[in-house]
């Protein structure tokens, strides 16, 4: 029976975003209360909800549709608000999500779903919620003063799925529950002619929603060329005809009763909802979705998903759900990014020190030799200070990094996947940047190997001795080309290590060097320091502004993290920042060693790269000999970067189909993740491994080749490197992970709420489990402590969010002040491309 909406009370779950949003703002328009339930609002829905404060008006009741207690508290925010409740639309879902996944069981470590507990939260979330609300509304409207009947009709109106009429090897459990959310609504038919309850269903097909244009993961699954997508605002339509009308037209945005076909609405319809079309789906003879080819129901990309579960399913699937304890399992379970698998179904294989090692060799360079001439300029106090405070800052967004790398799938963290979620119109100017810088730097490694190789022949032999080509700058550019050319076509960064071991080694030495030379006191004539040693004082503001940006730059290593990130085993925030640390701390240790011992030695009077002050000998010539090294096996270091920023530079495309005005949340909008989770549909996929072997062969010969056509015809690169490294330098390590950070940690954040939820999760579970496990006779005592601590930690009100616990009181203070910290750090690399472009107009337009 049509049910009058004006005036009436409506229940919507996973209105926080996405379809539910759109029916909840329909409802509202014809002059509905609504009650939104959902963990969250998106600015959208909250500009709804503030929009509609009097008649009618929208209330926003914080609702986990897997708590009965919340949907409960849910009803009665109707009751107290509106006295009555008439309409009700449990949409709230979840898509085949990571952590409730049929092809990652129970137990395993991407897996929240207990091993032990009888219980899927996909179909928690997906069959549980709307069967239980729909039992609660029939109650309601059973119980009320004027009880339900033909002359007071009342309405439940589900979100199935064209899932529902179909099958997929990569979502068993998402079809399972749409399936079975179907028939429960034809279960229900009877009660419109009995009670006056009408109980129906859309089946949508692939809806256009952030959950797919605000993941690069997910929108892989979409060829936007083929696939045509259907939109929130129309399976809104439907679902608002199912309650006010007799009938729908089978054409969107016609009438009913026009020309076109029209579908009777009754208790029991199901109505398929694709881009241009709405279809009666028979319980009988059912033809599905793809027979009249109407677009709006493909997703026409997924056989990569299949191939990875093929990746996945090995010896060993499944064994772990059925031995790992509870608590253990649930505490492997509480870092959503650890432990995920790549492309070929196995966890990142790099160890802790080989992340360090190939962190250390990415910082220290050759600009290691010019830190004593920056102490001669600044003093040593204030150069001390600024090598510390410099190190601080780089470490700073090195931290960054890993607290945005938390917000996307393990494996898939880079500069251009950030920016495709944060500012994505911006994204192939960032990846431009990087490649740009990384070249640069390469090609000036090149240089230095032609430079100082004829002097290294030159401090072994004489040039009678040798033929004149050994002193050619061309033949040791070329000869030194064909050695970092294997090591440049390694996929991994992990896979450098050892030659990165190899360039540590030669730093060490050209600091064995500095420190032995210091403590012979070799390098001072007989009458000492020829003008004072400049302790507290320095050399004036331009010699110190010029040496800044060498200190600055001297940390740069940031285009290498995110690939650390993505291969490194454990990537826990306490292994990730420890990586950060050690690698900073190792190098500002090195600095300051460096510096300070080599200003000693010299005093004011040294100039330039240090080793070039020590007079002519065999430990010189090996030094000289050490930097070869040390910049031969980082030239790969740099190609690395630059080849994945080429290739999403070259993958780049307008983001207008990416971002869209739709604001909504999926096909089945996500109540665990409303604003929806931005996961993708099975494991990420690290960006590196998505290259064909042809393109990652293509691309790396294309930036070798270059590089040494530059190498070769070019004797420096100073001016140029100057430019680009105040730009790309300081963009790469204080304003992009400043800007990424404060943009993705924004409280409206979808990504942000999502992340919030987890570590609510891990809170009560962690909680939890130590009750359990301070006393763990056997399986079942522990699960009682387990559900006794989750009871208590409830009522104490410790973890819930409108407590004002101690706990989420510092969080949030943690929080809020690491968000500002960010922005600050990226205003500071502003300031710091400002100073360092200054300095650089001004000598080069002086000749300096």
């Amino acid at each position: 029976m049509a049910q009058k909406v004006q005036g009436k009370t409506a229940i919507v779950t996973g209105a926080g975003s996405g379809i539910n949003l759109e029916f909840a703002r329909l409802l509202l328009e014809n002059g509905a209360n609504v009650v939104i339930g959902d963990l969250a609002l998106r600015p959208e829905a909250q500009d709804l909800v503030n929009k509609y404060q009097s008649q009618p008006k929208a209330v926003f009741q914080k609702t986990d549709v897997t708590s009965w207690g919340d949907l409960n508290n849910m009803f009665k925010a109707a009751i107290d608000n509106f006295s009555s409740v008439d309409i009700v639309c449990p949409g709230a879902g979840v898509f085949e999500p990571h952590w409730s996944n049929f092809w990652y069981p129970p137990g395993s470590a991407e897996s929240r779903d207990d091993p032990l507990g009888g219980r899927y939260k996909h179909l928690d979330i997906n069959l549980t919620h709307p069967i239980r609300v729909t039992q609660m509304a029939i109650s309601h409207f059973l119980n009320a003063s004027t009880p339900c009947s033909a002359s007071n009709p009342k309405s439940i109106v589900h979100i199935s799925s064209i899932a529902g009429q179909t099958s997929s090897l990569p979502f068993p459990v998402y079809h399972a529950s749409k399936h079975a959310v179907q028939a429960l609504v034809r279960a229900m038919a009877p009660l419109e002619q009995l009670y006056g309850i009408r109980v129906t269903a859309v089946m949508p097909g692939v809806v256009k929603t952030p959950l797919f244009t605000e993941d690069p993961d997910k929108l892989k699954i979409i060829n936007e060329d083929t696939d045509e997508w259907v939109t929130p605002e129309n399976v809104a339509k439907v679902m608002l005809a199912c309650v006010k009308d007799q009938s729908v037209s089978t054409v969107l945005g016609t009438t009913a009763g026009g020309n076109d076909q029209t579908i009777d609405i009754h208790g029991g319809s199901v109505l398929e909802v694709l881009a241009r079309t709405v279809r009666d789906v028979p319980m009988f003879g059912n033809v599905g979705p793809y027979a009249s080819g109407a677009p709006g129901a493909s997703a026409s990309q997924g056989q990569p998903i299949i191939e990875e579960i093929q990746g996945l399913l090995k010896p060993g699937w499944g064994t772990a759900s059925s031995s790992r304890p509870h608590s253990r399992a649930r505490r492997r379970a509480r870092t959503p990014t650890r432990s995920k698998r790549d492309l070929t179904g196995t966890a990142g294989q790099a160890s802790w020190a080989s992340s360090v090692i190939n962190l250390l060799n990415t910082i220290v360079g050759a600009g290691v030799l010019a830190m004593p001439l920056a102490l001669s300029h600044m003093g040593i106090l204030l150069g001390v200070l600024v090598i510390l405070f410099a190190g601080a800052t780089a470490g700073f967004g090195l931290y960054l990094q890993t607290r945005c790398a938390a917000y996307l799938e393990r494996g898939s963290a880079s500069f251009f996947a950030l920016s495709q979620i944060t500012y994505p119109n911006a994204a192939v100017i960032f990846d431009a940047a990087i490649s740009v810088k990384c070249f640069g730097v390469g090609v000036s490694y090149l240089i230095i190997i032609g430079d100082l190789m004829p002097k290294v022949v030159r401090g072994f032999a004489s040039e009678d001795s040798l033929g004149p080509f050994m002193f050619d700058r061309h033949f040791w550019v070329t000869a030194f080309m064909l050695v970092v050319i294997p090591f440049s076509f390694l996929r991994r960064l992990d896979s450098l290590k050892y030659t990165s071991v190899i360039a540590l080694v030669s730093i060490g030495y050209l600091v064995i060097l500095v420190v032995y030379h210091f403590a012979a006191h070799d390098t001072l004539p007989p009458e000492g320091y020829k003008t004072p040693l400049r302790v507290f004082k320095w050399a004036g503001v331009v010699p110190t502004l010029s040496s800044f940006p060498v200190i600055v730059f001297a940390y740069t290593c940031h285009q290498n993290m995110f690939s650390i990130l993505n291969e490194i085993h454990d990537n826990s925030h306490f292994r990730t920042t420890s990586v950060v640390t050690s690698s900073i701390g190792s190098a500002g240790s090195i600095y300051v060693l460096v510096a300070v011992t080599g200003y000693l030695s010299f005093g004011n009077e040294m100039s330039g790269n240090i080793v070039a002050n020590y007079a002519p000998s065999v430990s010189t010539t090996i030094g000289q000999a050490m930097i070869v090294i040390l910049v031969m096996f980082s030239y790969p270091l740099q190609v690395h970067p630059c080849r994945a920023s080429v290739d999403a530079v070259l993958k780049w495309r307008p983001s207008d189909k990416l971002k869209s005005k739709f604001r909504s949340a999926s096909g089945t909008p996500s109540v665990e993740s409303s604003p929806p989770r931005t996961v993708p549909l099975l494991a990420g996929r690290p960006r590196t491994s998505e290259m064909s072997e042809t393109r990652f062969a293509a691309i790396t010969t294309v930036i070798i080749i270059l590089s040494y056509l530059v190498a070769m015809t070019v004797a420096s690169l100073d001016r140029v490197l100057a430019y680009v490294g105040s730009t790309g330098s300081t963009s790469i390590s204080f304003i992009l992970p400043g800007l990424f950070y404060y943009k993705i940690s924004s409280p409206d954040s979808p990504l942000h709420q999502r992340l919030l939820k987890e570590e609510d999760d891990y809170d009560a579970e962690e909680g939890a489990s130590k009750s359990g496990d301070e006393a763990e006779e056997d399986d079942n005592a522990a699960d009682d402590r387990l559900r006794e601590s989750q009871t208590l930690l409830a009522n104490s009100g410790f973890l819930s969010i409108g407590g004002g616990s101690i706990l989420r009181r510092t969080r949030t203070f943690r929080r809020n002040l690491l968000r500002k910290l960010s922005l600050a750090l990226a205003i500071y690399g502003v300031v710091v491309m400002i100073t360092c472009l200054t300095t650089n107009i001004i000598f080069n337009a002086s000749g300096h």
